[in-house]
């Protein structure tokens, strides 16, 4: 299962790669495509956790305090992106 993670991580990666310009893809590479890797991703990770018993529901928002206590303090332009995401999550906790 650490394997397939590495692979989707990887897919994912590459797409971004793709988006980004870094490595011209032999197929243009699009947001859709994106979508689907990471979507991928995320499935091997409730895979893993459901494995493991790790209650991803209770881990989560710990998490995202996490990042809204350092991004409070330290806000970014790089950041920023980041920040509307772990807000609009927190909203719905």
């Amino acid at each position: 299962m650490a394997t397939d993670l590495l692979e989707e991580a990887g897919e994912v990666a590459a797409v971004i790669k793709g988006l980004e310009g870094f490595k011209p893809p032999e197929k243009p590479k699009t947001r859709e495509m994106l979508a689907t890797e990471l979507s991928d991703l995320l499935y091997i990770i409730f895979v893993l956790a459901e494995h493991y018993g790790v209650e991803l529901n209770e881990s989560f928002p710990r998490t995202v305090n996490g990042y809204m206590r350092r991004f409070t303090k330290n806000r970014s332009q790089d950041g920023c992106a980041l920040w509307l995401v772990v807000c609009a999550h927190q909203r719905d906790v």
